[in-house]
């Protein structure tokens, strides 16, 4: 997700977002790791839905408390609104997040449902459908590889 959120970024213009979409893409799930990091201490708490409706909010207020920009944690909390309008002002970040959330699943196979990408605001605004999904997940293949080769 980090490397398709840098690569968005510079793809739609943002050179200059580019280190925050990146950071966004890297922390988006930070919140999920650390619910699973108290399923010792409270395993009746950890349960698909907890991750999926506690995890970006988790996320933001870490991110937050960390001191990182206000654009990156507002991008992290929104995460999942990919059905809303946006926000000029202030959803680019979010819009990036969004795309590269959804890529990463549709390159990985972990898609769990065909996704509308025609129908999404976030991809609209980035220019991503149906059509090109293939051919941006072929185009940055080598680039999220190395990516994540690094990081491993």
């Amino acid at each position: 997700v980090a490397a398709y959120s840098y690569l968005l970024a510079i793809r739609a213009g943002l050179r200059e977002e580019k280190h925050n979409a990146m950071l966004a893409g890297l922390l988006h799930n930070i919140g999920t790791y650390y619910i699973l990091s108290m399923a010792g201490d409270f395993p009746d708490l950890v349960s698909n839905d907890t991750l999926k409706q506690m995890g970006p909010g988790i996320s933001q207020v870490l991110v937050e408390n960390w001191g990182f920009p206000e654009s990156i944690s507002t991008a992290i909390e929104r995460q999942d609104e990919i059905e809303l309008a946006r926000d000029e002002d202030i959803d680019e970040l979010r819009d990036i997040l969004i795309c590269a959330i959804l890529l990463a699943r549709e390159a990985n196979n972990t898609a769990t449902e065909e996704t509308d990408y025609d129908r999404i605001p976030a991809c609209q605004a980035l220019n991503i459908n149906s059509e090109n999904v293939p051919q941006i997940i072929e185009e940055y293949r080598e680039e999220v590889s190395s990516f994540v080769s690094a990081l491993k």
